[in-house]
């Protein structure tokens, strides 16, 4: 094996870990929170913790093309411009998140909104540790263009562990809400101070500080950032979006079905999208090293490898699907043949394109697809809506099929533009 082709082995390992440790923690936590809390009060903590989710976007992209944009420049031994994009982050890291903490934080601080002392607090201690959240994806940035993106993602998941003991340990100690969301915060600060101190031993390289602030870099991470935050906000239509539309339309029973349907054929495409992430770290490297047959040929191993698997996966959930739905809903489901095999085949449409575009996106030559990922979203939302009174939920499951469908399109039309547009510039440079 070559060593990009362990590398990116490694980062899915990581990325294994990162699943686990949200199932471990996800089992655990009802039990725990319920043998404290009553389930109002517990229904209460999560309408509050869903709240900042919406803060996690706040870096508008603009870590992770500043990520794969330092990993070109590491690639070509450009130390210097590296630590330029490096610190270009930070600054717009300091200024977002001190700004949307003033915005969001301290409002709660003066004004009533129609919340309790308890809740208000709760809020803010989880709107701050959402924002260093944020700041977090610094780490990412600083450890990915030395080849250690595998061992950044095992803190940051760790760091995630911090999170939930904190909030284990306020809950117990206080009782209250806003106990539990300030250990949470205190969880977060001490996992954001450890990796701190790890970066600083384990890419010495890079300098933390504002100093040589490039004012054209910062304009241009924006541009690039501003192109992934399509991607989730495509997700949120694609994925809240539809389950609100079935239930709106169809009722509580519906949404239950397909949504229990969707999370299991969606195991399908989670190999190929956590494959994705792992190998994005060398892609950039290799096309910044002008190595792009390289970069190409290790798409291709990974997509031929990763592919199969997904169709025999594909096969076996056909065959047991009925199965494991019913033994997984306590038989309170039972599976629609149809709706199910639309969204296993849109699973398959996804794990290719997942693939294909780190070619994209690992390079910040994505804006073209993400507009599509965006307008391909909101088309399918509305053709469900348009058609789920005449097919029911199948509606929603084909519509959710031909997004990954249209995207192969997409992705295969983006990678020939960008090609096209190499090949220009070859002819016209001297």
């Amino acid at each position: 094996m070559s060593k990009p082709v362990i590398r990116v082995a490694a980062g899915v390992t990581a990325h294994f870990y990162a699943q686990g440790v949200t199932i471990v923690t996800q089992l655990a936590t009802l039990p725990i929170f319920l043998a404290r809390w009553s389930t109002e009060q517990y229904g209460q903590w999560i309408m509050l913790s869903a709240i900042p989710v919406y803060l996690t976007v706040a870096d508008f992209g603009i870590v992770t093309a500043a990520g794969n944009m330092m990993s070109m420049h590491k690639a070509r031994g450009e130390t210097a411009e590296l630590n330029r994009v490096f610190k270009s982050s930070i600054f717009i890291i300091v200024c977002v998140v001190p700004l949307l903490a003033l915005l969001t934080v301290v409002p709660l601080l003066f004004f009533g909104f129609g919340l309790s002392t308890d809740h208000r607090s709760a809020l803010a201690a989880l709107l701050l540790a959402s924002l260093l959240n944020v700041a977090c994806g610094l780490f990412d940035a600083a450890y990915r263009p030395f080849g250690k993106y595998p061992k950044v993602t095992v803190l940051l998941t760790t760091a995630r562990v911090f999170d939930w003991m904190g909030t284990i340990a306020g809950l117990y100690i206080g009782g209250s809400l806003a106990s539990a969301a300030l250990g949470l915060l205190s969880g977060r600060f001490v996992a954001c101070i450890a990796i701190f101190l790890f970066a600083l031993r384990d890419v010495p390289e890079l300098k933390w500080n504002l100093r040589q602030v490039d004012g054209s870099l910062v304009k241009q991470l924006i541009r690039s950032g501003v192109g992934f935050l399509s991607f989730p906000i495509g997700n949120l239509l694609t994925l809240q979006g539809m389950v609100v539309l079935v239930g709106a339309q169809l009722g509580g029973g519906a949404v239950a079905l397909f949504n229990s349907s969707r999370t299991l054929a969606r195991l399908l495409a989670q190999l190929a999208i956590l494959t994705g992430k792992s190998s994005a770290p060398e892609i950039s490297k290799l096309y910044g090293a002008g190595k792009d047959r390289e970069a190409d040929a290790l798409i291709t191993k990974l997509l031929w490898t990763i592919l199969p698997l997904t169709i025999v996966g594909a096969i076996a959930l056909e065959l047991l699907g009925p199965t494991i739905l019913e033994h997984w809903s306590r038989g309170k489901l039972i599976l629609d043949r149809k709706v199910f095999t639309w969204l296993v085949v849109g699973a398959i449409f996804a794990a290719y394109w997942q693939i294909r575009s780190t070619q994209l996106t690992a390079t910040n030559r994505h804006s073209f697809l993400a507009s599509m990922f965006l307008i391909v979203s909101a088309s399918a939302l509305l053709a469900a809506f348009l058609t789920e009174k005449y097919f029911g939920i199948t509606a929603a499951a084909a519509s959710t099929c031909l997004i990954e469908v249209a995207m192969v399109l997409f992705t295969t039309w983006a990678l020939v533009r960008v090609k096209q547009s190499m090949v220009f510039r070859r002819r016209m440079a001297p």
